[in-house]
């Protein structure tokens, strides 16, 4: 009986974190959205200063990330660098955090001692999630400056090649009237 429980528990633990976690490929498939087909970001509200309305007119990059997934944490570095690198006024970095609400003081810790200052939203419900369709963490979700979604993907920013597109991209968004 137990090993039926432990059985059971890691093929359960493996499907959890298979459908959580992105896989490498779809970010090696991530491509920015033409301008023509981009849509409209869903109006959201998440504080006084990060809402749809007050970031109209920049470029938004919001990541999805919770203090348990190791790629999420091991991608922090380079969004940072990231963030730094295009430090304009009309480049905005959010990072939302989705722990659990018993997580959050640990999520909390953990960024403070990683000397993170950036933007960083604390929610124990999945609100902000579903208002983008996130399914999977680490997600990335850039806003063009007229607010439509320019690029989504899910998975960690872990080589060179994703980090260099991803710069091109912001960059090439910065560009755009």
């Amino acid at each position: 009986m137990k090993k039926i429980f432990i059985s059971t528990l890691l093929c359960f633990t493996a499907l959890v974190s298979s459908s959580l976690w992105a896989k490498p490929e779809n970010i090696v498939h991530a491509q920015l959205i033409p301008v023509e087909k981009r849509v409209k970001a869903p109006n959201f509200y998440w504080s006084k200063k990060v809402n749809s309305q007050s970031l109209n007119g920049q470029i938004v990059y919001i990541n999805y990330w919770a203090e348990w997934c190791s790629p999420c944490k091991e991608e922090i570095p380079f969004l940072i660098q990231l963030r730094n690198f295009y430090n304009y006024p009309v480049f905005k970095m959010i990072f939302v955090n989705t722990d659990k609400k018993e997580k959050l003081k640990e999520a909390k810790n953990f960024w403070l001692t990683k000397g993170k200052k950036a933007p960083t939203l604390y929610t124990s419900e999945f609100k902000f999630k579903n208002e983008f369709n996130v399914k999977r963490i680490p997600g990335h979700i850039i806003l063009d400056k007229k607010g439509r979604i320019a690029l989504q993907f899910f998975g960690s920013i872990n080589n060179q090649k994703t980090a260099t597109n991803i710069k091109k991209w912001v960059f090439g968004l910065i560009q755009e009237k």
